[in-house]
């Protein structure tokens, strides 16, 4: 979800956010890095669900999108 809302032509950040904004998602990470270790691709999902957390509690704000994408959508 990480990649889909740090997107600067992502218009649907606080739908995203709101979705996760439950015990059972990114709340149930504890943030010891296992995932990290052994992700067979080397990618950082631990940091991933950190940043998350992160925006969720109001630490950070993601910058509004740049890119007017609502000519896509219709």
């Amino acid at each position: 979800a990480y990649r889909w809302i740090i997107d600067s032509r992502d218009t649907l950040t606080k739908e995203r956010l709101d979705k996760l904004r439950d015990p059972f998602s990114v709340y149930r990470c504890h943030t010891i890095m296992n995932c990290t270790r052994t992700c067979p691709k080397g990618l950082n999902p631990g940091r991933a669900i950190a940043e998350i957390k992160k925006l969720l509690g109001n630490v950070i704000q993601k910058d509004k999108p740049g890119l007017d994408t609502t000519a896509l959508h219709n």
